[in-house]
């Protein structure tokens, strides 16, 4: 299994790394661009990325479930893109999305 984050500007200095896990057990964080291989056992497995405060996890950003079969590659992609910027006052906010959705393998060897 490969899971990816996409390699976009925006965010990538950003020292804040989404965590993500394989049925509740960590199985790393992700820089932009950067990515994890991990082996799974056939049957049902729930892979799931929660957003980074404080260098913590926080809220859970992405949720995929599936039934897994043995001798296939998956691969699976994160993305945290711009949305908008509102102003407030005489400063501003920056809002983003982030998903996690399943790739193709060129998807995964784009970075895309």
């Amino acid at each position: 299994m490969f899971l990816y984050r996409t390699a976009v500007l925006y965010h990538s200095a950003n020292p804040e790394q989404p965590f993500f896990y394989l049925n509740n057990k960590l199985v790393g964080n992700l820089g932009t661009g950067s990515f994890v291989t991990f082996y799974v056992k056939p049957g049902q497995h729930v892979l799931t990325s929660k957003e980074s405060i404080l260098f913590m996890p926080s809220n859970e950003s992405g949720k995929i479930s599936g039934q897994f079969e043995a001798g296939k590659t998956y691969y699976f992609r994160y993305s945290k893109d711009f949305v908008s910027v509102t102003g407030l006052g005489s400063g501003f906010v920056m809002s983003d999305s982030s998903s996690l959705t399943i790739a193709t393998e060129q998807q995964f060897l784009d970075k895309t």
